[in-house]
């Protein structure tokens, strides 16, 4: 199973968005090869937004948001580098691809409206 970067979710995800494509397409452009990878990112970040790849990516585990409860940290020291981490700014570069995504959700959700109501 591959993993990937935060930063390359939401560079698939605005690439989606901003070029109206479909899960396949966007996955097949990106060469991913599972068949929802894209898809539960995409709830992912509906749901939880950039900080939802980063919990994934701290926990070490692929989060499909299927409810599971995640581990408390066994000792201090683990409970200290948690805090850490959840306190540290995301880089410019994560920052811009964070920011990148939601206008592109912008856009869309835009569309979407003058669709509906003109």
């Amino acid at each position: 199973m591959a993993k990937y970067s935060a930063e390359f979710k939401l560079k698939v995800l605005s690439t989606m968005l901003e070029n109206d494509l479909s899960y396949l397409e966007v996955s097949r452009q990106y060469g991913i090869t599972g068949k929802h990878t894209v898809s539960d990112w995409h709830k992912i970040y509906n749901d939880r937004g950039h900080a939802g790849f980063l919990e994934a990516v701290k926990n070490g585990k692929k989060s499909k948001l299927k409810g599971k409860a995640t581990k408390l940290p066994k000792s201090r020291k683990n409970n200290q580098n948690a805090k850490k981490l959840e306190t540290e700014p995301p880089s410019q570069e994560e920052r811009i691809l964070q920011l990148e995504a939601e206008v592109a959700l912008l856009k869309k959700l835009a569309v979407l409206i003058q669709q509906t109501s003109g």
